[in-house]
């Protein structure tokens, strides 16, 4: 049960002093060249020790602030690294979850999330009950749990309703998901209430599954269909806003930015529809059905095409109804994680790569692997910062080293979504 922030000042510290004495400088004071390759051994092991070293880091932009290690029994590794500025939350293959302290890195506590056999589907901190107390929400295939955010304690647990076909998203304090049988449910996290069961079919159509995560914004909650009937509700009451028929299903969650909707559907269209009354601002045609979501980054929104590669659209086109493409990148796998200035950042979770892309021409600045990492997100605990973890129950914090813009790039923060966004 050992985080090693101050471990993690030593290292650095030793890898910015061993990184100062080139074999050159060692040879002049006498040093061997053994001594020499001694140096660079002690560089190399630093290095080594971090998930993320501090020499990538500073490719990235930033420092190593922390480095922690959770708990993990034998045999098991982390599977979900779940974080917000009220804490990072590390799940186990146990399902045994560990709070680690965002600020330092320090580990809090050890709690189960649930039974080991029970498939956990997100972690997140919500406010909640009439005293508005912090808790850890964890929502699984058969039941909701609500944690105590200071010892890791259960305060309450019931069972659901409606199983969840999808990873869940937050809005207007409730957990929003879709079911198989076709239902966005709004489920209140502290007592496993049911608020709202819309059915986005409607009733003169067959009911079709949810595949695809609910998206929310600007107060707007955006799903789709197997059948391909798209609809908004409002996300405080779950009250109809519009829905449109679309030539075939919907698999892939929704991106919103600018009062827009941007949805890619297996009838091979790009959507951009208003997010007020689901009228269609500019659609763009593809030669394939679109299954991964969509991104928004700045004034574009990124949609991967095969065939075509990641492809860059103006997200207003003007009078353009067929949209306003502003470039292709055929070599960029992963997604985007965060618009950084005039970069985009991009990482692959299959070749644990990252990758940098001019945002307004769209080609390759460079790339470099993370081997060790399993996952790398932006923006999560500070604008501009990044956090990793690895299987092995590392997990590392940066921090920008100088102040940066927000992190714009908005992607569905959900493993599935991670995957099928991979074109590597």
């Amino acid at each position: 049960m050992t985080a090693y922030s101050a471990t993690s000042t030593f290292l650095l510290a030793t890898a910015a002093a061993l990184a100062t004495l080139s074999p050159a400088q060692a040879q002049s004071g006498g040093a061997s060249e053994k001594a020499a390759d001694r140096v660079a051994k002690d560089v190399a092991a630093v290095e080594a020790a971090y998930l993320i070293s501090p020499a990538m880091a500073d490719k990235l932009g930033c420092r190593v602030a922390w480095q922690a290690t959770v708990p993990t029994p034998a045999g098991e590794s982390i599977r979900m690294v779940a974080s917000s500025p009220a804490g990072v939350f590390a799940l186990n293959t146990r399902n045994e979850v560990t709070l680690v302290r965002p600020s330092t890195g320090d580990i809090g506590w050890t709690a189960s999330a649930g039974l080991a056999v029970d498939k956990i589907l997100d972690l997140q901190v919500m406010v909640l009950g009439l005293k508005a107390q912090p808790r850890v929400v964890v929502l699984a295939d058969t039941g909701v749990w609500t944690l105590d955010l200071e010892s890791g304690e259960i305060v309450s647990k019931a069972n659901l309703r409606y199983a969840p076909n999808t990873l869940p998203t937050l809005g207007a304090g409730a957990i929003i998901y879709g079911t198989r049988s076709g239902e966005v449910v709004w489920l209140t996290a502290a007592t496993g209430f049911v608020r709202k069961a819309a059915i986005v079919d409607g009733t003169h159509r067959k009911q079709s599954a949810i595949m695809a995560m609910p998206t929310v914004g600007d107060g707007v909650v955006v799903a789709g269909s197997t059948n391909g009937t798209v609809a908004g509700y409002d996300a405080e009451t779950g009250k109809l806003m519009w829905s449109r028929e679309l030539l075939a299903g919907m698999t892939a969650s929704a991106a919103i930015d600018n009062d827009t909707a941007f949805v890619a559907s297996d009838d091979q269209y790009l959507y951009a529809l208003d997010l007020g009354d689901g009228s269609t601002n500019w659609k763009y045609f593809t030669q394939v059905s679109l299954t991964t979501p969509p991104v928004c980054a700045g004034d574009m929104v990124l949609q991967r095409i095969p065939g075509e590669g990641l492809v860059a659209f103006a997200q207003d086109a003007g009078d353009n109804l067929n949209g306003v493409v502003r470039w292709k990148n055929q070599d960029v796998s992963g997604r985007p994680i965060a618009l950084e200035g005039n970069t985009l950042v991009f990482w692959c979770n299959e070749h644990r790569r990252v990758t940098m892309v001019d945002a307004a021409k769209g080609y390759t600045k460079g790339s470099f692997e993370l081997p060790a990492v399993t996952k790398l997100v932006a923006g999560s605990l500070e604008d501009g910062g990044y956090l990793a973890y690895g299987a092995d129950g590392r997990i590392e914090k940066l921090s920008p080293v100088a102040k940066a813009s927000p992190a714009t790039a908005a992607a569905p923060a959900d493993e599935n979504a991670d995957q099928a966004a991979s074109n590597g």
